[in-house]
């Protein structure tokens, strides 16, 4: 079979039109021209942008304060200093007490118990306290490259000192609770009002403690994103 003569090329020929068909086909001059087309109305693509800028412009930005930060952790240095110090100033005197009403007072057997055991948690926590710190301060300094892993150390060692005395909370609550029961039932007096007013005092100062966590939780994350960044 001739390859000219085959089905595939019968359907592949064009047929040619001539100048009269194409031009009745495509009339050049019904197109619009350039002039009378409509203009792209550019002021509401302006006005699209102006809104994002506006947007993106709003969104929060954080940025780290390398001098702000600085200043906090040697304030929040300080202040660590200024509660161990007191920590331990407080476990001497009680210690101190107790040794004198052993030994010199007229105490009675409740508050001896009483005195001695909160004496010796209070030396285990000073223990505590103390090393934690330490270790903390060790790594302090003021250098802007290490500044928020120095950060970073000291609000681990904040949160430890503030789970340290959830704990002696929890010590505190049967202790507290005993001793006033021995005191007052001994005396004939009412045991709710004390009982309300210790226990009070101590779901007080959980909550507070509470909250530094929670504080302390959320600036440790940022610390955390800003040494990943």
């Amino acid at each position: 079979m001739n390859e000219e003569n085959s089905p595939l090329n019968e359907k592949s020929k064009v047929t040619l039109q001539t100048k009269h068909q194409a031009e009745s086909v495509l009339d050049i001059t019904s197109l619009p021209k350039q002039s009378d087309a409509a203009s792209l109305d550019t002021s509401v693509i302006d006005e699209q942008w102006a809104e994002m800028t506006q947007d993106w412009q709003s969104q929060p930005f954080i940025k780290t304060d390398m001098t702000a930060l600085i200043k906090q952790t040697k304030r929040r240095m300080l202040q660590a200093k200024a509660l161990l110090a007191f920590d331990v100033i407080g476990t001497f005197l009680l210690t101190l007490a107790v040794l004198y009403g052993s030994f010199y007072g007229d105490w009675d057997v409740a508050t001896l118990i009483y005195g001695g055991s909160a004496s010796i948690l209070s030396i285990i926590f000073v223990s505590f306290a103390a090393k934690i710190r330490l270790a903390s301060w060790r790594l302090f300094a003021v250098e802007p490259e290490n500044i928020i892993s120095t950060a970073i150390v000291g609000c681990k060692a904040s949160l430890q000192y503030i789970k340290l005395l959830k704990l002696s909370c929890y010590a505190l609550i049967p202790m507290m609770n005993w001793y006033l029961y021995e005191i007052v039932t001994s005396k004939g007096k009412s045991l709710l009002i004390p009982l309300l007013i210790a226990n009070g005092s101590i779901l007080v100062m959980y909550l507070i403690t509470h909250y530094y966590q929670v504080k302390r939780e959320q600036e440790l994350a940022q610390l955390n994103k800003m040494s990943s960044e």
